[in-house]
């Protein structure tokens, strides 16, 4: 079940789980906003991928991803804030991985699952 955290908290909560383990992303054509989702399930360590994190964000744009895939994938800093003073059009939060700049974009909400 889903479940909408506190965004003070969300940094906090993925701290440590740096490998990714699944990353999906998806378009809701049913949606009349044809929001995009993306899924990513992290992981803290590649010998315990049972110990895991997974967040949904929605409403997901300007999607970047950078150099993943090759061997053992990981977001060491990944790093999420509230943009909603900026009043951008339903974008409230903006997410990145700021070491490697391997992702980075904005989302309307997010989930934890």
């Amino acid at each position: 079940m889903a479940r909408p955290m506190n965004i003070e908290n969300y940094n906090e909560y993925v701290r440590g789980f740096t490998v990714i383990k699944a990353i999906s992303f998806t378009s809701n054509l049913e949606s009349h906003l044809f929001e995009c989702e993306l899924n990513l399930e992290l992981c803290k360590s590649e010998y315990s991928p049972e110990e895991k994190v997974v967040l949904k964000f929605i409403g997901v744009s300007s999607l970047k991803i950078n150099e993943l895939g090759g061997g053992l994938s990981q977001l060491c800093f990944l790093e999420i804030h509230d943009i909603r003073e900026r009043q951008l059009d339903r974008l409230n939060f903006s997410v990145s991985e700021t070491e490697n700049n391997a992702i980075s974009f904005y989302c309307t909400r997010i989930e934890v699952v």
